[in-house]
């Protein structure tokens, strides 16, 4: 039976609309051909089943919610993201019971997708690439907007394809739908898109999207750095192999990364844990730089590849860098003093970077620029010298 069958069509006509009014109220929707798109596209039939995140005994658990239960309908035209898919698994009709889990798919929160659509700034006939398909529901409001004749998507997971290319029919459109990854297989060389737009975050951006999108044309996506904080980048292609643009001022734009880009958490966690042999010092680093999104990602350019672990014990509020090559750092925000070990220090590249982001004017991720010139990748503030590297 389809969520189609199981739910009050009247009741998800009207909960739909009231998600358009408020997004509009919000300034996330201010285009009418947008807001027509999600006022014609229905967002449970691509989340029959999902989990929402809630309290359970005082822990973090995955609650299911199907389609046909109370509390289904108002959930699924919540402003907030739906978790179909923990660690590699999808939520099936039997899954009841609270769970614990690592999010790998899900329906992104509506603000955030409206928002994304507006800076794609489509016009009518643009051929767009959408990397990262997902349930299918940012499929059919661009096909609901362009036409499906005008929409490319793919996913990794195949049984993620398959079930959003059903769903993708059932809602009226049959874009065309590729099984692969994203970052690399967007077509051949006679393939190219006005616009790219991408649902899962990357270190880097991948040659393949630049090469897919014509000269002129714009991707939009969001970088992730090591230290837990995204930016959303606008770069406008300008060249073969080159392209220019704008971080956005998007605070809350974040994704899953790119399974092939996902840092080796295990062995930086090892890396932390096993690390022995470490030297202690004061940090030139004040603990307040890594209370803020937006100061944390420009200190992560200084630590690509590595992942970032917080403590809080009773010593007090720690922060941890682990690197699979064995490098790690501890910094105790009580005391301001860093420990680290293993190869390469860490926290030294914490501290040169925080000194010249100073120098530079201690500018916000907004205030930045990404510059791609083949394999190099830069951010730099316009006007300014200096710069940092993407270095993955």
């Amino acid at each position: 039976m389809t969520a189609a069958h199981r739910v009050d069509s009247k009741e998800a006509d009207a909960l739909r609309a009231d998600l358009v009014r408020r997004l509009v109220e919000a300034g996330d929707l201010r285009t009418t051909p947008w807001q027509e798109a999600f006022r014609v596209t229905a967002r449970h039939l691509f989340v029959p089943s999902f989990w929402t995140v809630g309290d359970v005994g005082g822990r973090r658990r995955w609650i299911p919610r199907h389609a046909g239960e109370p509390a289904y309908l108002a959930a699924a035209y919540a402003d907030e993201s739906l978790v179909t898919q923990l660690d590699g698994r999808d939520i099936t009709d039997d899954d009841h019971e609270p769970t614990k889990g690592t999010p790998t798919s899900s329906s992104t929160r509506p603000s955030l997708m409206a928002r994304m659509l507006e800076h794609l700034d489509v016009r009518d006939g643009d051929r767009v690439f959408e990397a990262g398909c997902g349930t299918g529901y940012n499929t059919a409001l661009l096909s609901a907007r362009l036409g499906a004749e005008q929409v490319t998507t793919i996913d990794i997971d195949p049984a993620i394809t398959a079930t959003a290319a059903r769903r993708l029919a059932a809602a009226g459109h049959t874009p065309t739908l590729r099984t692969g990854d994203g970052g690399a297989a967007v077509g051949s060389a006679r393939d190219r898109y006005d616009r790219l737009i991408a649902t899962f975050s990357v270190r880097r951006v991948p040659s393949a999207w630049v090469d897919a999108t014509r000269i002129g044309g714009v991707l939009l996506l969001t970088l992730a750095g090591p230290l837990d904080a995204y930016a959303l980048v606008r770069p406008t292609v300008t060249g073969s192999g080159q392209a220019d643009g704008p971080i956005l001022a998007d605070p809350t734009a974040s994704f899953m990364i790119s399974r092939p880009q996902s840092p080796d958490i295990r062995a930086a966690w090892a890396a932390v844990t096993e690390g022995r042999d470490g030297a202690t010092r004061a940090s030139e680093t004040p603990p307040a730089a890594l209370d803020g999104a937006d100061t944390r990602f420009i200190l992560g350019l200084a630590v690509p590849g590595c992942s970032r672990f917080t403590g809080n014990e009773a010593g007090g509020r720690s922060t941890n860098l682990g690197h699979p090559d064995g490098s790690w750092a501890t910094f105790e925000h009580a005391t301001g003093t860093v420990t680290q070990g293993g190869p390469r220090r860490l926290w030294d590249a914490i501290d040169t970077i925080h000194q010249e982001w100073q120098a530079t004017g201690s500018p916000a991720p907004h205030d930045l620029r990404l510059r791609i010139d083949g394999t190099r990748q830069t951010l730099y503030p316009p006007g300014k010298p200096g710069g940092w590297r993407l270095d993955g």
